[in-house]
């Protein structure tokens, strides 16, 4: 990553750049140059402690039927949540979708996508990740991407409540 601002209390740098983090956790270490020897060479001549920064994806999603049934009036829908991530997802990393019913049921799902992600080889990566879903009641739900340990966030509207992203079951 670029670093676009330095202070004595924090580094800022730029994550725009399209294909180059995964969501999810990464290492983050920061190195100090200095001109050593004779004549003055630049080097790395401190390391910091390794830290944890968490890339939180941001996430929408459109669902597919493939099968439904009723139970005690109630209909439940099983089908694929195509999941649209921001950054992208890696073969190699765990993605869950979770589901929370925007009607006040108190109902909540969550499903992982299946090992590879769906990725093709030698694809090592990609935006769009299908889930299986099964039996989800049907309505409208909050939707959220877990990707490893980085988490999207729901939308806020100005007085607090939550807007989105929204997803119909």
């Amino acid at each position: 990553a670029s670093i676009s601002d330095v202070s004595d209390r924090r580094v800022s740098f730029d994550l725009a750049s399209p294909g180059t983090l995964f969501a999810g956790a990464h290492t983050v270490t920061l190195g100090h140059l200095s001109e050593v020897g004779e004549p003055p060479t630049l080097r790395e001549t401190s390391v910091s402690n390794p830290a944890v920064m968490i890339l939180r994806p941001s996430v929408s999603g459109a669902f597919s039927e493939t099968s439904s049934r009723v139970v005690g009036g109630v209909t439940y829908r099983s089908g694929n949540l195509v999941l649209t991530l921001v950054p992208d997802a890696g073969r190699s990393q765990r993605v869950t979708a979770l589901l929370n019913a925007n009607d006040g049921s108190g109902r909540s799902y969550s499903f992982t996508a299946p090992a590879g992600n769906g990725i093709p080889e030698p694809g090592t990566r990609s935006g769009s990740v299908a889930v299986p879903v099964t039996d989800i009641a049907a309505g409208s739900y909050f939707l959220r991407a877990q990707v490893d340990a980085g988490e999207s966030a729901l939308t806020q509207s100005a007085d607090g409540s939550y807007t989105g992203p929204l997803v119909t079951v």
